[in-house]
């Protein structure tokens, strides 16, 4: 039977993801629920990885940016 209350995200590793992805700005469940500010002082501390850029647009590798999240979300 599948746990129905907490979300599963399955992305591949090396998928590019843009912020309205991450923080569910586009209408889907986020995958962080906090504010664009918060988001960008928490890759600014260095909490969460830098972004890479693409032309104008810039873009998280998901493995990186799910390994980030599971260590801001567990307290390590």
């Amino acid at each position: 039977m599948q746990n129905d209350t907490k979300l599963q995200y399955e992305f591949h590793p090396d998928a590019r993801l843009r912020l309205k992805d991450i923080l569910g700005l586009d209408g889907r469940p986020p995958l962080l629920s906090i504010r664009r500010t918060k988001f960008y002082a928490l890759v600014a501390a260095g909490k969460l990885p830098a972004p890479q850029k693409i032309g104008a647009a810039s873009v998280w590798r998901a493995g990186e940016l799910l390994t980030a999240i599971d260590q801001l979300t567990s307290g390590r």
